[in-house]
């Protein structure tokens, strides 16, 4: 009980640190689901599915993407298992963003759609808990060219959203509005929204992945004004990462060069789609 109740402060409070500790801290006091007690069967699976869906949510702010699939699946069968439907629409819902941010746009929207058709959570407004979901949809109707269902989806998920509780969920949605008007031609207001995205978040980005998301759509954003000058020197930090570059900031570099002119340059930044280094979130899956 008193790991719960450290955990419920911290996801109340927005404090990802905190649930990212003691997440793991509730889930080592829960039996195992394969672990039989006598008279009760399989122990905690609601506890466990508690436990797991913040955890996969933490996870997914701080970018560690393939931790947070394995613990939001893990934790939709625990609430599957416990018949908790508040957290099957959960770890469903950011699942389905999860799944676009990995570029499986399809199996996204499948995932979004079985998301929004679950019950909403006792007590709470209908789109509590569907942000994910609305915004997984955006991402997929972004990515097909459908601008106004994206832009329609994108409402929706900002008006289900708490930025106070997932700030990081609050700048993706600022990030894909600035895309959008990008993609409407107002370049001026998506990259006043971008800033606005960017100085809401605060000193502290979250994550990698968060960061080379704000990155490359100011890249991008300068590169369609024609300053790819700039576009290459906000471009620049991220290509000097020890862990390698990662693709969506080889696509906007290739992005620039391909902007002024220069294909063979361009082609020289694309990844090798072959290798491990290849594809990444927002990336195939069209």
């Amino acid at each position: 009980m008193s790991a719960a109740f450290h955990l419920a402060l911290a996801q109340l409070g927005g404090d990802v640190a905190d649930v990212l500790l003691f997440a793991p801290q509730m889930l080592a006091l829960v039996q195992q689901p394969d672990v039989k007690d006598a008279t009760d069967g399989p122990r905690d699976e609601g506890a466990r599915a508690i436990a797991l869906s913040a955890l996969g949510m933490a996870q997914l702010s701080v970018g560690e993407l393939a931790a947070a699939q394995d613990s939001l699946n893990r934790g939709l069968a625990a609430a599957e298992q416990a018949g908790l439907s508040c957290l099957r629409l959960i770890c469903t819902s950011t699942l389905s963003l999860l799944r676009a941010l990995q570029g499986e746009l399809r199996l996204a929207v499948r995932t979004a759609q079985d998301a929004l058709g679950i019950p909403s959570c006792p007590g709470h407004r209908r789109m509590v808990h569907t942000a994910h979901a609305y915004l997984a949809l955006a991402i997929a109707h972004y990515e097909w060219d459908e601008v106004d269902d994206a832009d329609r989806y994108l409402n929706l998920a900002s008006g289900a959203s708490e930025p106070a509780r997932d700030p990081a969920l609050a700048a993706a949605i600022a990030i894909v509005r600035a895309l959008l008007l990008q993609a409407r031609g107002d370049l001026t207001q998506g990259y006043e929204t971008l800033l606005a995205g960017r100085r809401d978040l605060g000193d502290q980005v979250p994550s990698t992945y968060l960061g080379d998301w704000f990155t490359t759509t100011e890249a991008d954003l300068r590169t369609s004004y024609g300053d790819t000058g700039t576009a290459r020197e906000l471009l620049g930090p991220r290509m000097d990462d020890a862990l390698g570059i990662s693709a969506p900031v080889a696509v906007a570099l290739a992005r620039t060069y391909l902007r002024d002119d220069d294909p063979s340059a361009a082609a020289r930044e694309v990844p090798d789609w072959t290798g491990d280094g290849g594809g990444g979130h927002f990336l195939g899956g069209r």
